[in-house]
């Protein structure tokens, strides 16, 4: 009788943790990662968006920070020559593709920051108000419209 009630139990044990496990395993834990934006424009001033973060799953990251990149890199441009009020500028190098600093966290994407305007010192406007254009969790369309991929 007393064998057969510890047998249940251990049973009963054994199956809890294992269900406990598949719930961990099949949670997915979230990343953040901390980026900002910098263009170069052909009259030698460079650009610099404030530090924004996005959160997604670890294995989506590379995903979202390039959708972000794509989504925002010609608005960054737009949002320059009205701030400025230059309709003439444009991105110095035609050729690059990603605007976007990124890094896991934000001490680090700090000092990256701070070494850039010590080394661009006068040549720099920062675009305080620039909002970044991100992938939502759900998959809806963001308020500003759907980030494609070009």
């Amino acid at each position: 009788m007393r064998i057969g009630i510890v047998l249940t139990l251990l049973v009963a044990f054994t199956f809890t943790s294992f269900a406990q496990k598949k719930g961990q395993k099949a949670a997915v834990r979230d990343s953040v990662a901390f980026f900002y934006a910098s263009i170069e424009l052909n009259n030698g001033l460079s650009v610099v968006t404030p530090i924004d973060s996005i959160k997604t799953s670890a294995n989506e990251m590379a995903k979202s920070l390039f959708q972000v990149n794509s989504a925002n890199r010609l608005r960054i441009l737009k949002f320059a020559q009205t701030t400025l009020k230059d309709r003439t500028l444009r991105i110095k190098n035609d050729q690059v593709v990603i605007v976007l600093s990124s890094k896991p966290t934000l001490k680090a994407l700090q000092g990256d920051l701070d070494r850039f305007l010590n080394v661009n010192k006068g040549s720099v406007y920062n675009l305080d108000k620039y909002k970044f254009i991100k992938p939502t969790d759900s998959g809806e369309e963001s308020p500003f419209g759907k980030v494609t991929v070009h």
